[in-house]
């Protein structure tokens, strides 16, 4: 989706077919940090579960980390990203014991 209003508004349209969400923080129109923000604010306001929320940056150091978990993003993949990283993770999130550490990098 190339636009973050966009993408929200697919999010809010059809929730329960998502259950990761990658997100570029670096976007126009609105940060991922903002689109992360307002994903969680409409799963409180509408009383639904939570997706599992993944930052992608090229960006690093604790400030990030700060603005990612005051957006409410449960991992962060740092740029470049290998394909497989990916691949793993979301082998994790759906896997029938997962246990997971939050805001993994």
């Amino acid at each position: 989706i190339d636009h973050p209003l966009a993408a929200l508004g697919k999010i809010k349209d059809n929730h329960d077919s998502y259950g990761i969400i990658l997100i570029d923080v670096t976007m126009e129109g609105m940060d991922g940090y903002t689109l992360g923000s307002e994903i969680r604010r409409f799963e409180r306001d509408e009383h639904l579960d939570k997706l599992h929320l993944v930052s992608l940056s090229g960006n690093s150091g604790t400030e990030h980390t700060r603005k990612c978990r005051q957006a409410g993003f449960d991992y962060i993949l740092h740029k470049p990203v290998e394909r497989q990283r990916i691949v793993d993770l979301v082998q994790l999130l759906f896997s029938s014991n997962h246990i997971a550490p939050q805001l993994s990098n």
